[in-house]
């Protein structure tokens, strides 16, 4: 059975920072969307980071933001 899409984010039913996830079995990576609750390791800095910088690496698009600690290192 394939996986049904998300909600929009026009959906006046999602709220911000609402999170989305498969519902089926093998591992919630099948079935319907339903409203989830992301893993702890998702919450992970330096995961998120090594996330990005891999991204980044295999897509060869690269971003120049500041992180909250540049920001306040300019204040």
């Amino acid at each position: 059975m394939p996986t049904q899409a998300p909600p929009s984010s026009d959906d006046p039913a999602v709220q911000g920072a609402d999170y989305y996830a498969a519902n089926g079995r093998l591992l919630n990576a099948s079935g319907h969307h339903a409203p989830s609750r992301p893993s702890s390791a998702s919450h992970d800095v330096y995961t998120q980071r090594r996330l990005w910088v891999e991204s980044e690496r295999l897509t060869g698009v690269t971003y120049s933001f500041h992180s909250r600690s540049d920001a306040d290192a300019a204040l």
